[in-house]
């Protein structure tokens, strides 16, 4: 987990990206579709997000086997479905901050809209 939270390649096209896509568009189609449309850009940009992230992990488990480190792997006690369900389970927990990131841009721009609708 900590490996793919440090890479910084992942970190900018599978959260930043997704984010300020979402900032940007949100702010760009304020008045074309109203409320329906920056729901289903941010639907669109979290699931962007979130398979980016899924399957950066997945790739990364190819590129292990490649390299020979599911070999070294073989040589300790971890059997090949626990290697499979940690892989997973990490899969998963890296697929949540895209998908928090876009939401808590989209409570920003609420809070913003909604203030600014006030004055």
């Amino acid at each position: 987990m900590r490996r793919a939270l440090r890479d910084t390649k992942f970190l900018l096209f599978a959260v930043v990206l997704p984010v300020g896509l979402f900032l940007l568009e949100a702010g760009m189609f304020t008045g074309v579709g109203g409320r329906g449309s920056a729901a289903y850009t941010m639907g669109g940009l979290a699931a962007f997000g979130a398979l980016k992230a899924a399957l950066d992990t997945g790739a990364r488990t190819a590129v292990e086997r490649n390299s020979g480190w599911q070999r070294q792997l073989r040589l300790t006690p971890l059997s090949g479905g626990g290697y499979l369900v940690a892989k997973a389970s990490v899969a998963m927990l890296v697929a949540l901050p895209p998908v928090v990131g876009v939401v808590l841009g989209a409570a920003v721009i609420a809070r913003y809209r909604r203030d600014s609708a006030r004055t």
